[in-house]
């Protein structure tokens, strides 16, 4: 990139260092069919959030009136708790 600063020897070595890490976690991601997987998933998913925010700072940028989010979010499924047993001589 022609406007990056002038780093150092000691700045271009961290980030060589850096990015060797960051290529090798990557290989071992890569051989692991369900950790690529899920890994592509997540991925999916942080673009279509990273694209309604963009969205959102588009509608601002251009003046377009902004609504809030009337969506509801869905309650988590509660279960009944059993009472707790103190039993201290062990099953009985």
């Amino acid at each position: 990139m022609p406007n990056e600063p002038k780093l150092t020897a000691r700045e271009k070595r961290w980030r060589a260092e850096d990015d060797a890490r960051t290529l090798a976690n990557a290989q071992v991601i890569q051989e692991d069919p369900q950790r690529h997987v899920l890994a592509k998933r997540a991925a999916q998913r942080i673009a279509k959030q990273e694209k309604e925010s963009a969205d959102a700072m588009q509608n601002v940028a251009a003046g377009k009136k902004v609504t809030p989010n009337t969506k509801k979010k869905k309650k988590p499924a509660t279960r009944k708790k059993k009472p707790q047993s103190f039993n201290v001589f062990g099953k009985i």
